[in-house]
C-alpha cells in the first residue's frame, strides 16, 4: 500500500492494518517513530522531545471529523491540530425561535374542579362556588357579565424545559482513522 507517513486514512475494520496507528490521542515514543515525529511534531500533544501524541478522532467517546484549514466563509478560522465543536448545548432562550402558547380562557362558568396539574382541554374560565347559607341550605354563587381582567404573562408559568444540553451531532457512521507510520517519507515542493 503506497502510503505518506503522517497520511491519515479511514477503514472500515477495527484492526490496525501494518505501518499505521489508530488516530485515537494515544502518545509515543519520539525514537520509536522517529520519521512520524518529524512531521507532526508536538501540535497533538505529547512532551518534547520524548513524547508526542497522534490526532484524536475520539475524543471524550465522540465521534469526531475532520475539517480543512483555514478560513470560512462566515470568518471562523480553523487551524492545524486545534479542536473545536460541541457535542451537546444548552440553548438560551434568545436561540429559540420565535413561537407562541396557547392560552384557553372561556367566559362559561365551569365547576371548579381543584388540580394544580394542567390537563388538555383546560381552561381558565369565570369563576363558580358553591356555599351554603346560614339555613344550611345549598347554592351557587357566580357572577354575571363580563369579566374583564389583563393578565400578566409571567403569571402564566409557560416554562419549559430543564435547562439541560442537547445533542448535538450531526448524523455519522463510525469509521478507524489511522495514521500511516511507515511508508514514504512526503518531499515538500
Amino acid at each position: 500500500m503506497d502510503a505518506f507517513i503522517s497520511e491519515i486514512r479511514i477503514f472500515p475494520f477495527t484492526y490496525n492494518p501494518v505501518g499505521w496507528i489508530p488516530c485515537d490521542g494515544r502518545e509515543l515514543n519520539v525514537g520509536q517513530y522517529q520519521a512520524l515525529y518529524s512531521l507532526i511534531g508536538n501540535m497533538y500533544g505529547g512532551t518534547a522531545p520524548q513524547t508526542f501524541c497522534v490526532p484524536n478522532f475520539n475524543v471524550n467517546g465522540t465521534a469526531n471529523m475532520a475539517v480543512g484549514t483555514g478560513t470560512a466563509v462566515t470568518g471562523t478560522v480553523y487551524q492545524l491540530a486545534k479542536p473545536g465543536g460541541i457535542a451537546a448545548v444548552t440553548l438560551t432562550e434568545s436561540q429559540m425561535p420565535n413561537h407562541t402558547h396557547t392560552f384557553n380562557f372561556s367566559n362559561n362558568p365551569i365547576p371548579a374542579q381543584s388540580s394544580n396539574t394542567p390537563k388538555a382541554n383546560t381552561y381558565f374560565s369565570r369563576p363558580y362556588a358553591s356555599a351554603t347559607n346560614v339555613l344550611g341550605t345549598a347554592f351557587n354563587v357566580q357572577p354575571t357579565g363580563n369579566i374583564q381582567a389583563s393578565l400578566n404573562t409571567s403569571a402564566l408559568g409557560i416554562y419549559a424545559g430543564t435547562g439541560g444540553p442537547h445533542n448535538n451531532l450531526m448524523p455519522f457512521v463510525a469509521m478507524g482513522f489511522f495514521i500511516n507510520y511507515d511508508g514514504e517519507y512526503p518531499v515538500s515542493n
